[in-house]
């Protein structure tokens, strides 16, 4: 496959580009409401557009959105566009595939029709970060998150890691794997909706790195605006401010030069 001539990021966000046309006009049609999320909605206030040094594409929903989403997708049943969620990979948010694209991941986590793709985040409600309770409802989170990476991956990891991570990782690996693919991935997506309901104050993308750090108030979510990106305008959150001043803090500043990379983990090329 990899003989083939590689997409370049142009290409590449040309497709995310596509997918994202599709994800707009699919909440347009069942009134969903969306917005572009981290790094992306980044781009859409700092950059009117990607950041140029990133490569991916991120859009967030409440959960109420995020599965009547999924189901619509379902629905429309587009041959251009993979759904890939829960029920098909370990990983527990979802996934739109440019259909008429393959990847090939430094990280192989087995996923069938796997493509050039846009990320969709559910928010739920989570514990008050300042509490104990958020420290652990955050460590629990990420620990089975952990292991349902390591029961996705293969045994071939290994190769990229030193000496005492792949002995754990085999370990690790071999007890997990009498357990379905998707198992943990469920299990994880189960937790993250807990404290739905329960009017904690906070709502976040519950695997965010820190819960303190990117826990925000649900009335952020209250309100939308189409601003530019590249040559379209998407759905971003009105209250971005915050939303992105709690990610990253002084966020119309870009960081020094010798940081503006990003860690392509992937070769794309069409199909």
């Amino acid at each position: 496959m990899s003989s083939k001539q590689e997409m370049s990021i142009d290409e590449i966000r040309q497709k995310q580009l596509e997918i994202t046309d599709f994800i707009d006009s699919v909440c347009q049609k069942y009134q969903l409401q969306y917005s572009l999320s981290y790094g992306t909605l980044l781009g859409a206030v700092r950059h009117k557009g990607f950041i140029p040094w990133d490569d991916d594409l991120d859009v967030m929903m409440l959960r109420k959105d995020y599965e009547a989403f999924i189901s619509a997708v379902k629905s429309e049943n587009n041959p251009k566009f993979r759904l890939l969620y829960q029920e098909n990979t370990w990983f527990p948010w979802v996934k739109i595939i440019a259909a008429d694209t393959y990847i090939i991941e430094k990280d192989d986590y087995h996923i069938k029709n796997y493509g050039i793709w846009v990320d969709v985040f559910p928010y739920d409600e989570v514990p008050d970060p300042n509490t104990k309770e958020a420290y652990r409802f955050h460590k629990r989170y990420n620990s089975l998150l952990r292991f349902a990476k390591i029961r996705a991956l293969g045994y071939e990891n290994v190769k990229r890691r030193s000496a005492v991570s792949a002995f754990l990782f085999i370990i690790t690996h071999t007890l997990l794997l009498p357990l379905p693919y998707n198992f943990l991935g469920k299990k994880v997506d189960k937790l993250a909706q807990k404290y739905n309901g329960k009017n904690t104050g906070y709502i976040a993308y519950s695997g965010s790195e820190t819960v303190k750090q990117k826990s925000i108030r649900p009335q952020v979510f209250e309100g939308t605006i189409r601003l530019p990106f590249e040559d379209r305008e998407y759905v971003c959150i009105k209250q971005y401010n915050e939303y992105l001043t709690s990610i990253y803090g002084d966020y119309m500043t870009p960081p020094p030069t010798e940081n503006q990379t990003t860690d392509h983990s992937y070769q794309a090329f069409l199909r």
